[in-house]
């Protein structure tokens, strides 16, 4: 709590003052009453006279007093709000072919952006820095972690409108390029990894990168982001065409989650499925809030309670009047 007008302090001294009226009140009252005969019979009759009235209202003038003082001092308490550990993030986002699936409109791979640079325009105060990362059959560091989230904007675009075609997905390569990119970076917070696939890996075993990721703690959200259903590839230049297989017909994909749930599962984050796209924001909502640790408690801003003294001592007052 705090005054926000602590020169009132002052008016207490007009409580004595106060005291002194009430008793020189008291004392005129009493030898008026025994000039004009109001003896000791006609005092325990009356509602007005007496010690116990007399105490009352020495009490309620006080309250009345102080509460009008304490309000021009005017209180206030502070609105304390919880400081989160803070945590750089890494993006490690599925650049492969089958992205471009459109079971999630208007593509896998646009929605994932979309929804990300959403994420980047209200993203929580306890996130301190931001990379991307993007995969397929190779991995390439595109922003480094940075608290400007104007370069990861820069490279969502990019990436959006790269019409080269990737073919492959590469999971244990986006893994280690996040932690070279971790060893590099300042390590003064946790790092948190968020990766958006399809699940289709079609690279080396998983193990010895995780093992690296459970020996930091690390932890890995994984996103699957498609419908379980077999969909075609469209051709990456716009057209309507599809990716065709060696006997002519349409390259299929779907979303597989097996992997996606096990790295989650074994660095300590957690699996999301996005089948429409419209999970994204929830599954980000709720990272971030998986992700708060409170490290302590600040007043951020003060509310007025002068009110409230103001109300108690206006009720003391009219109660003091209706006594007189």
């Amino acid at each position: 709590m705090r005054l926000a007008a602590p020169d009132a302090a002052w008016w207490l001294l007009a409580l004595p003052a106060l005291w002194a009226l009430l008793e020189v009140h008291r004392r005129v009252r009493n030898r008026a009453r025994r000039l004009s005969g109001f003896g000791p019979g006609l005092e325990r009759l009356s509602n007005i006279a007496g010690a116990r009235y007399d105490r009352l209202v020495v009490a309620l003038a006080t309250l009345a007093g102080l509460s009008l003082v304490v309000t021009a001092l005017r209180p206030q308490i502070a609105i304390r709000t919880p400081a989160y550990e803070s945590r750089d993030l890494l993006f490690l986002v599925d650049r492969s072919a089958s992205m471009q699936a459109q079971d999630v409109r208007p593509s896998r791979a646009r929605r994932v952006s979309h929804e990300i640079r959403n994420f980047l325009h209200a993203k929580p105060d306890m996130i301190a820095r931001i990379g991307l990362i993007g995969f397929a059959g190779s991995s390439l560091a595109l922003s480094q972690p940075s608290t400007d989230i104007t370069t990861v904007l820069f490279y969502l675009d990019w990436i959006d409108e790269d019409r080269t075609p990737l073919f492959g997905t590469n999971l244990r390569a986006a893994l280690e390029n996040a932690l070279d990119m971790v060893r590099k970076g300042d390590r003064k917070r946790p790092t948190v990894v968020v990766m958006l696939s399809d699940g289709d890996d079609g690279g080396p075993p998983l193990e010895v990168s995780v093992a690296k990721f459970v020996a930091q703690r690390i932890p890995i959200y994984t996103i699957g982001v498609g419908s379980t259903n077999r969909v075609p590839i469209p051709m990456s230049d716009g057209t309507s065409s599809f990716l065709l297989d060696e006997d002519g017909r349409p390259l299929l994909t779907e979303l597989r989650e097996s992997t996606l749930r096990a790295l989650a599962a074994s660095t300590g984050g957690r699996y999301f499925r996005s089948s429409t796209g419209a999970e994204l924001r929830t599954a980000f909502e709720d990272i971030a809030s998986r992700e708060r640790r409170i490290v302590g408690w600040t007043a951020s801003q003060y509310r007025d309670i002068y009110p409230w003294t103001l109300a108690c001592g206006a009720i003391a007052l009219a109660a003091l009047v209706s006594l007189w």
